[in-house]
């Protein structure tokens, strides 16, 4: 079900040579600075004596005492140090660190990082060339900026709630959509900043809203409200657009087919054996498609339940129909493995310990520069030592600083790199 981790390979990952100080914590920030880790970035975590709190939630049997899944999950290829900002040394050495790095990501409350002095103005009087990211729920102004939100609150303000599910019984979406759009636009955001430096030579700030990231993905059922002024709602599995274009029940499990554009149409009544409905005038466009989808369920439904799911596989190929069946996670796991592109991988953390974590460059492949997952998720602070002797520290300044509480030093000695 897993692959395994590796190099890059001899000509390395595209983002190598990038240097990341990431301040940020839970999803978005975290699965933005994973990508970037897994094509090549140096992420350093910057974490508090306690950690990112993801590292305490445990929704299963995750042994007492270890990081939780919520935090092994999204924050492989990083290293980790923890130091106390609420102390000007502790200020000063993230300033050091600003000095070398390429790029800052932060997703505090609007305010909080100036406050505490690493904001976008203090850390660009110590490196003109930085590229700073601020992750926020609405943006850095405005009435909604200082209020709080996670991802089931983006989805339902974002209007996303609104046009999932039944009609009339809105739903939120399985997985945290709205975290991973901020993370996606973060990244996007990022990386222009980066290519418009090779121009400019300067840095600049960017400003990430998870809200409207979210609110930038209502691509068919904007149009359906431009174009009708009807306000969009739930369509169960139906596409808003097309029809048909659904989840049908087979003889054994539930699958997902239909037609897109008129082309695909008649490869559609093809796939069913029904040629005969490519003339019938009730579903002759997609037009009439639509205003009349209740009789046309109605048609392919009892069509469908007559064969199972892999007998319909082999008719809709032939015929070169959209089809697909409908998988639980697990099923989409082995489907990835079996095609060569592993969703997974499995890694040895510091400790020891084995974790399987999500492999981003399996949906981008890069063939000159590819990616991989380098790194475990870190222990906290895991890296002090190393990432401190990078900006000139000995070994007696580290330990007065942990001394004196200002770094954390790691609770666990590392395993050495040849023995995981």
């Amino acid at each position: 079900m897993v692959g395994q981790s590796g190099s890059s390979g001899p000509g390395g990952g595209p983002l190598d040579g990038i240097r990341v100080l990431d301040f940020t914590r839970h999803l978005a920030g975290p699965y933005a600075t994973t990508v970037l880790g897994d094509f090549g970035a140096d992420v350093v975590k910057i974490e508090s004596a306690e950690g990112d709190p993801a590292r305490g939630i445990r929704t299963g049997d995750e042994e007492p005492g270890r990081d939780g899944q919520a935090f092994t999950v999204y924050n492989h290829g990083k290293r980790s140090i923890a130091l106390d900002l609420r102390t000007a040394e502790g200020v000063a050495l993230v300033h050091s660190l600003a000095a070398t790095a390429d790029v800052v990501i932060e997703n505090y409350r609007p305010g909080v990082a100036d406050a505490i002095g690493i904001g976008y103005a203090a850390l660009r009087g110590v490196n003109p060339r930085l590229v700073y990211c601020s992750v926020s729920a609405f943006g850095q102004e405005g009435p909604w900026s200082q209020q709080p939100a996670t991802d089931p609150v983006i989805q339902g303000m974002s209007g996303v709630i609104q046009v999932t599910g039944q009609p009339g019984d809105p739903v939120r979406v399985g997985v945290p959509i709205g975290d991973v759009m901020g993370a996606m636009s973060s990244i996007q955001g990022i990386l222009m900043a980066l290519l418009a430096r090779e121009r400019t030579g300067e840095g600049q700030w960017v400003d990430v809203s998870l809200m409207h990231a979210l609110a930038f993905t209502h691509t068919t059922r904007l149009a359906e409200l431009l174009a009708t002024g009807n306000e969009p709602g739930g369509q169960g599995t139906a596409h808003s657009m097309v029809a048909p274009y659904e989840m049908f029940e087979t003889a054994d499990r539930p699958v997902i087919a239909g037609s897109w554009t008129e082309d695909t149409w008649p490869r559609f009544c093809a796939a069913l054996g029904m040629p005969e409905l490519v003339d019938d005038p009730r579903f002759a466009t997609n037009q009439r498609r639509l205003a009349n989808r209740p009789a046309l369920r109605e048609v392919v439904t009892a069509v469908m339940r007559s064969r199972t799911a892999a007998e319909w596989e082999t008719e809709f190929h032939r015929a070169s129909a959209l089809f697909g069946p409908v998988l639980t996670i697990s099923q989409m796991l082995a489907q990835a493995e079996e095609a060569l592109r592993p969703a997974v991988v499995d890694m040895t953390r510091g400790d020891g310990s084995v974790v399987t974590v999500p492999d981003s460059t399996s949906a981008v492949r890069m063939h000159g520069t590819p990616g991989t997952v380098r790194r475990p998720p870190p222990l906290l602070s895991e890296h002090a030592q190393e990432v401190l002797a990078e900006i000139g520290l000995d070994e007696t300044a580290i330990d007065d600083l942990a001394r004196r509480g200002v770094v954390r030093l790691p609770a666990v000695a590392p395993v050495a790199e040849g023995a995981r």
